[in-house]
């Protein structure tokens, strides 16, 4: 069984397709585009937990997980209802479920993630990657947030 790597990003990235360009170049590598706002309707899955162990089953657009070696959390979205007949009432709760179930995942699963989730969530944080820069010797610019418009801002700096 060939090392499936799944690629969670928009169906039409233009950098995830440029990449797809040179992986058949790569053999043992077969890899899916999971656009995580059709996991409602692309993902079956299911975690089997007993004593601290865990089995995930089910496929990825019809690779089976198990297969999966590795995955490129390139820009994935957030799962979205509106890819699946549901009714509006659970529309909400399916899409909070599904997302949790692939935060699990990301988590509990044995291949490799790049970025790891965790990280590319903590480097969003602007202004503390500024604070962690500056703590560490490097140089960084004056840096202003605010939600006051105009020019009284500049005047505090």
């Amino acid at each position: 069984m060939n090392r499936v790597c799944i690629i969670l990003a928009e169906e039409t990235d233009v950098h995830v397709l440029k990449v797809l360009e040179h992986v058949n170049d790569y053999k043992n590598l077969d890899y899916t585009v999971l656009d995580t706002a059709k996991a409602l309707r692309d993902l079956s899955i299911t975690l089997h937990l007993d004593r601290g162990s865990c089995v995930w089953e089910g496929d990825f657009n019809g690779k089976p997980i198990s297969s999966v070696h590795s995955i490129w959390y390139r820009r994935p979205t957030r799962p979205s209802a509106e890819y699946i007949e549901i009714n509006p009432e659970m529309a909400q709760l399916a899409e909070a479920e599904m997302r949790s179930v692939l935060d699990n995942f990301y988590r509990l699963s044995h291949c490799r993630i790049l970025p790891n989730p965790t990280s590319d969530f903590e480097a969003d944080f602007k202004l503390l990657q500024l604070r962690m820069a500056a703590s560490v010797g490097l140089e960084t610019p004056k840096t202003i947030v605010s939600n006051i418009i105009g020019p009284e801002i500049w005047t505090t700096c």
